[in-house]
């Protein structure tokens, strides 16, 4: 019995080990202008692209995606040559476009990143 409650003890502890560490992570993120866009909205969404850190709220540089699209009804199309490089904060880089909507449906945005900036992964 005693051994049954050493290893309950050491598992307890490796959880709350594991479980109260910080999590540190790096998101790409796509915000869009709107979530859902009805008949009577405009049929222009304005997407911004950002790689962040959300829970501590602060963006980090940012390259140029090395492709970036949609899929719309089962077909991709190819909208690298609509981004825009804006700035999300002094000395950083990311990454807009503005996308109209032709038809109703999920409208599936995807990208990816060729290199990502900011090695120190400082906060601004």
């Amino acid at each position: 019995m005693p051994r049954y409650r050493k290893l309950c003890a050491s598992l307890v502890l490796t959880l709350a080990v594991f479980i109260c560490n910080p999590a540190f992570a790096h998101f790409q993120v796509i915000l869009p202008s709107d979530a859902i866009v009805s008949q009577k909205d405009s049929q222009t969404v304005s997407l911004d692209l950002q790689f962040t850190h959300p829970f501590e709220q602060y963006p980090m540089n940012m390259e140029r995606p090395s492709s970036f699209g949609v899929l719309v009804r089962g077909e991709k199309k190819d909208l690298l040559g609509s981004l825009e490089e804006h700035a999300p904060a002094e000395g950083l880089k990311a990454w807009k476009a503005d996308y109209d909507i032709s038809r109703p449906g999920d409208h599936v945005f995807m990208w990816n990143l060729s290199l990502i900036g900011n090695p120190q992964n400082k906060p601004i």
